[in-house]
């Protein structure tokens, strides 16, 4: 993985000529942002374009075939730290099917399999049902599960768009039960968040919490598949017994799913600018 420090290296370098020169904002996808500062903003905007670039043009990045090569590149590239002058930046990279999709829960079966994940951490399933309103769209006849929408008439109710909807989801749960129990769930290690609900999880990269739910095993069975990744080629690897084989048949799934998550943060002086977005390899 020479080649793949080699890199580091060129991002290292690009990204800091970028700090310095701070030119224009293009385009993000599937970004999400909070910016403190304009000229951060700029500065930063410029610095993501020009890091997309890098990475997508990367021979490092097109050599990746399958999920031993994509392992190999997240284990000499998954964090990298860089200070520049009075910047810190860091980049966090990993596999961007690591985890479920929440939007896929639309599904009855998903669904009743996550209110009994909800009940081993002992949170309320009305928590669930919140989620589907969130997730069934418009119903004229208003035949939601919760009343959510009384109080809250411009929440969109197609799909859960973004952390920060969910965020909201999560502070109306907590309002309405008194249920401070969700801390239990760790939600950015479940959950990524997209419209299209054929995403399948990556078998060889999911996090132990998804395989908590998905199979309803305990957390030292969870933590023990989750080991292993990149070594998972066909369903045989895994020596799941029939139960969980049974469990797992309800989730889109696969050995390998070519696309990365990138997460940048950015810290000059007390102000801070974060991104993150999907790209496929």
């Amino acid at each position: 993985m020479r080649d793949a420090v080699a890199l580091l290296i060129t991002v290292f370098f690009v990204m800091a000529i970028t700090l310095s020169l701070g030119v224009g904002f293009k385009y993000i996808k599937d970004a999400k942002k909070s910016v403190s500062d304009e000229q951060l903003m700029l500065q930063s905007s410029a610095m993501v374009e020009d890091l997309l670039s890098i990475i997508r043009d990367s021979k490092q990045i097109k050599d990746i075939k399958d999920a031993q090569d994509l392992s190999l590149f997240l284990a000499e590239s998954s964090f990298i730290p860089l200070s520049y002058k009075d910047s810190t930046i860091t980049i966090e990279v990993s596999s961007a099917r690591e985890k479920l999709n929440l939007n896929i829960f639309k599904n009855k079966e998903r669904l009743e399999i996550l209110k009994r994940y909800l009940l081993s951490k002992m949170v309320v399933v009305e928590f669930a049902d919140i989620l589907t309103d969130s997730m069934d769209g418009i119903k004229e006849d208003l035949s939601y599960h919760t009343d959510i929408f009384d109080a809250n008439p411009n929440l969109f109710r197609n799909y859960i768009t973004s952390y920060e909807h969910l965020d909201k989801l999560i502070e109306i749960y907590k309002n309405k039960y008194h249920d401070n129990h969700i801390k239990n769930i760790d939600i950015e290690k479940l959950f990524f968040l997209s419209k299209d609900t054929t995403t399948k999880v990556d078998l060889n990269f999911a996090t132990s919490e998804v395989w908590e739910l998905m199979l309803g095993c305990s957390k030292v069975r969870a933590e023990e598949l989750s080991s292993n990744a990149g070594s998972y080629k066909q369903l045989d690897d895994l020596n799941l017994n029939d139960e969980e084989v049974k469990m797992l048949a309800k989730f889109n799934y696969s050995f390998y799913e070519p696309f990365l998550n990138i997460k940048l943060n950015i810290s000059q002086d007390d102000k801070q600018s974060s991104f993150e977005f999907d790209i496929g390899i």
